[in-house]
């Protein structure tokens, strides 16, 4: 598993702009393929947690086996179309996660996209309020607060 999330709670925030275009396609199989944005070989995004997150397209029936090494937890949302994993519908614009394996095998009819990832399990609590998501109820109530004063944001205002 990887290193706690917990450690990472006051990274400073960062963008990086991706065209497109500059994102490498890798064809899975005939009518698949998958854009890598971050956690792979040549994905332009260097992930601090190591997510990987990719871009699948599946042109109308064709399938393939997505990526998933054992022990990460793994989703896709389906954000046009309908996919299929193994017998089971994803319908558009829902979002399935998947059990632990070495890969993910997935189809569909009409043709879709995905977008698709996977990550070490996090590990520790989590505790999500608004926009907020922290590893304790204590640590929420002083993210609210630090935020209705001013200071959310200024690391060096966080207590």
């Amino acid at each position: 598993m990887g290193q706690p999330a917990a450690r990472l709670k006051l990274t400073e925030p960062n963008y990086i702009p991706v065209a497109a275009e500059e994102i490498p396609a890798v064809e899975l199989a005939p009518g698949a393929t998958l854009r890598a944005v971050s956690g792979s070989e040549g994905a332009r995004v260097s992930s601090l947690t190591g997510v990987m997150l990719a871009m699948v397209e599946l042109a109308s029936g064709s399938s393939a086996t997505l990526p998933a090494p054992a022990g990460r937890s793994v989703f896709f949302y389906t954000v046009r179309g309908a996919a299929r994993i193994g017998p089971d519908e994803v319908p558009e614009h829902h979002l399935a996660q998947v059990g632990d394996g070495e890969g993910v095998e997935v189809s569909s009819d009409s043709g879709c996209l995905i977008l698709y990832g996977h990550a070490d399990p996090i590990g520790e609590p989590v505790v999500a309020h608004g926009p907020f998501v922290m590893n304790t109820r204590e640590e929420i109530l002083k993210a609210l607060q630090d935020y209705q004063n001013g200071v959310f944001g200024d690391p060096a205002a966080l207590g």
